[in-house]
């Protein structure tokens, strides 16, 4: 019996931050202990209809935690693409969080079970960089808010230190400049 091709598919991801500084202002920093929302985009770039199937991942944190979840794909004709709804996690530590790829990919197809290979990008389908089994798809980066605010106390300093900068500029061309 001939080996099936697989079907090929392009993965991307989508993160967007829930985290908001003084419960009022979004950040777009992922913000440990905080939501963020994470969503998948699939293109088909296989010459055959990719017939669906369920789509497993895993994020994995330095702490050693890890998020899992699943979802469906529905089937894609030849180059058209799914978004998957955005589903809602929480940064677990600091560090990078890192979007892998569940187990092994198979979906039953006409003839017979059929393998299907993951690529990050549309100009790596023609060569044979493929998402490996262990490759990280993508990454999230967290921070601690103490971080945040570090940051913006630095701003602060920075804008207070111009204008006193300024003021002594002006002192010092009145002196140079009497009227």
């Amino acid at each position: 019996m001939a080996e099936l091709k697989p079907h090929k598919l392009i993965v991307k991801t989508s993160f967007k931050s829930r985290a908001k500084l003084f419960r009022l202002i979004p950040v777009k920093s992922f913000i440990i202990g905080e939501t963020f929302e994470l969503s998948f985009q699939f293109k088909n770039v296989n010459d055959k209809t990719f017939p669906g199937g369920v789509f497993s991942y895993e994020i994995r944190w330095p702490s050693q935690q890890a998020v899992q979840a699943f979802f469906s794909i529905p089937p894609l004709p030849t180059g058209e693409s799914f978004e998957s709804s955005r589903f809602k996690s929480e940064a677990l530590c600091e560090g990078f969080g890192l979007v892998f790829v569940r187990g092994n990919f198979f979906v039953t197809d006409k003839g017979g079970k059929r393998e299907v290979e993951f690529y990050t990008d549309e100009l790596a389908v023609p060569l044979a960089d493929k998402v490996r089994r262990g490759t990280s798809i993508a990454s999230i980066k967290a921070k601690a808010w103490e971080e945040i605010y570090e940051h913006w106390a630095l701003v602060i300093a920075m804008f207070s230190l111009l204008i006193i900068a300024l003021e002594k500029l002006f002192a010092l061309w009145n002196w140079l400049h009497p009227n």
